[in-house]
């Protein structure tokens, strides 16, 4: 499940809790559709066990009709300490 927290960050809440970890760039791909370049970055911290808050700095005048893409990479990362 994921929910919009502000502008700026995205939660995704898990069913179960997670492995705490130190998420990397390779860990997670981020990317924006748009009909202009936009540029940001982005970080992701667990809030607790089982929410994950990924949080962006753009640099770029949003247009309006942008499609954010998450996709989760390392599957090490985002599974429950018990492998689920």
């Amino acid at each position: 499940m994921s929910d919009m927290q502000d502008d700026n960050s995205v939660t995704l809440t898990f069913d179960y809790d997670m492995q705490q970890s130190v998420i990397g760039l390779n860990d997670i791909s981020v990317s924006v559709s748009s009909d202009i370049l936009v540029k940001f970055d982005w970080t992701a911290v667990y809030s607790d066990l089982r929410t994950l808050v990924i949080s962006f700095n753009i640099y770029s005048a949003l247009q309006g009709g942008e499609e954010l893409t998450i996709k989760l990479n390392n599957y090490k990362v985002f599974r429950s300490p018990t492998g689920g």
